[in-house]
């Protein structure tokens, strides 16, 4: 089994602790007056496994594979497994996480919705995590895309739910 460690700071829940080290778990057990030690508290110095992730890729029924692929981005975090599955946690402000919502996520969260064609939940071999949004490509050389497309950064309008993206692809003598 592998194990995945992060540490750094975990304001909005991107290091998969929990509500440990964010935001909102320090305003709920300190007084306003504590706010100058906010940053030190959510900061994380040394990597620490994120114990939320382990029961789900234990070996067995319901396992999702092991961890292959890690990618974060300033607020948000995302893995993906070797069953294909892509999990996404941290901050859910415009949609980014991919969950259909813009809540933030503490814990490692299992992203769904990867269909086409009728077909059951499509394999994932490859995701890309931006400052506002993410893309991901299935096994099968699908693009999908969710979160903030202000710029055009999706090539389509801002979803919170992963979205087919239809890419066309010139030949080479055209």
């Amino acid at each position: 089994m592998r194990a995945l460690y992060t540490w750094g700071d975990g304001g909005q829940g991107q290091l998969g602790h929990g509500n440990l080290y964010t935001e909102d778990y320090f305003n709920l057990h300190n007084p306003i007056t504590a706010v100058t030690k906010l940053r030190k508290f959510t900061k994380l110095p040394r990597p620490r496994i994120v114990e939320h992730i382990m029961e789900a890729c234990k070996v067995g029924p319901g396992s999702i594979g092991v961890i292959t692929m890690l990618s974060a981005w300033g607020q948000q975090s995302a893995c993906l497994t070797s069953k294909g599955k892509l999990l996404t946690w941290g901050k859910g402000e415009h949609g980014r996480l991919g969950h259909g919502d813009e809540n933030n996520r503490t814990v490692p969260t299992l992203v769904k919705g990867f269909v086409h064609k009728g077909l059951d939940e499509l394999p994932i071999k490859m995701v890309a995590v931006g400052q506002y949004c993410m893309m991901a490509l299935t096994r099968d050389s699908n693009l999908y895309a969710w979160g903030r497309n202000r710029y055009g950064e999706l090539g389509l309008s801002s979803q919170l739910d992963p979205v087919r993206i239809n890419v066309g692809f010139a030949s080479a003598d055209a």
